[in-house]
């Protein structure tokens, strides 16, 4: 009976749905900044080499690493939506450098708020990527109203399907008649 019982959470576990709604997404990003100042947006992070971490500091490392629904690794080109919707060409790695592809190890909502850093999107914070001030997270801001839930990305899956994963961006929603008309803002 025990093992059925642990079967049957295990199951449930696999294929409960996942949302990365705006309040998860900025806790992960608060805790990321405060462990050392930048976005490494690592799913597992080390302990130091050589070093011996005080029980601050390895809290600190722990809080950091994205362990929530904001840490999926979606299978689809969501590096289009990124150019096309916010103008965003390059993805870039902690230190700001340019990247080809996303990193398999990273939360990909890390990525593209990184990449936003990175190209100068948030306005009144710089682009310096090795001190990033928590007044960015003032910056972002998923699809809903402060009243609801503001959904960042979905899916019918669960956190590890990589394939089932949706990033909104795309001002997609349900509509009648073509309403609401999704129209691009311009600055």
């Amino acid at each position: 009976m025990m093992l059925f019982a642990l079967l049957l959470s295990l199951v449930s576990f696999v294929y409960s749905n996942g949302v990365c709604d705006e309040k998860l997404l900025l806790m992960e990003l608060k805790q990321d900044i405060e462990d050392n100042g930048i976005l490494d947006c690592l799913r597992v992070i080390q302990a130091p080499h050589n070093y011996m971490e005080d029980w601050k500091e390895k809290n600190k490392r722990l809080a950091a690493q994205w362990d929530t629904d904001c840490s999926f690794e979606a299978d689809y080109n969501w590096q289009s939506s990124l150019q096309n919707v916010l103008g965003i060409n390059n993805l870039v790695d902690d230190t700001g450098d340019i990247v080809e592809n996303d990193f398999d190890d990273q939360a990909d909502m890390c990525e593209i708020v990184r990449a936003a850093l990175a190209a100068g999107k948030f306005s009144e914070i710089t682009s310096e990527m090795t001190n990033i001030p928590l007044k960015v997270l003032d910056f972002i801001d998923c699809p809903g109203d402060s009243m609801q839930s503001e959904i960042c990305a979905v899916t019918g899956g669960s956190l590890l399907q990589n394939d089932t994963w949706y990033i909104l961006m795309d001002g997609l929603a349900i509509n009648a008649d073509e309403e609401p008309h999704f129209v691009k803002a311009s600055k």
